[in-house]
């Protein structure tokens, strides 16, 4: 849906850019997560790829 390098809004924490999209085992499960550097400070926030859908614009 989204590619490395995209302007995206997340809600929560305001405009970013998508700087990796990366795989991560939590609780055991391996699920792809989009790696965001948000514009206001120098916040990163991992967003699951399944659930981008609902939250980033």
């Amino acid at each position: 849906m989204f590619s490395i390098g995209d302007k995206v809004v997340y809600p929560m924490h305001g405009a970013g850019v998508i700087k990796t999209i990366e795989e991560k085992k939590i609780l055991g499960d391996i699920k792809s997560y989009y790696i965001l550097h948000i514009a206001h400070g120098s916040m990163q926030v991992m967003v699951p790829v399944d659930g981008a859908s609902t939250g980033l614009r």
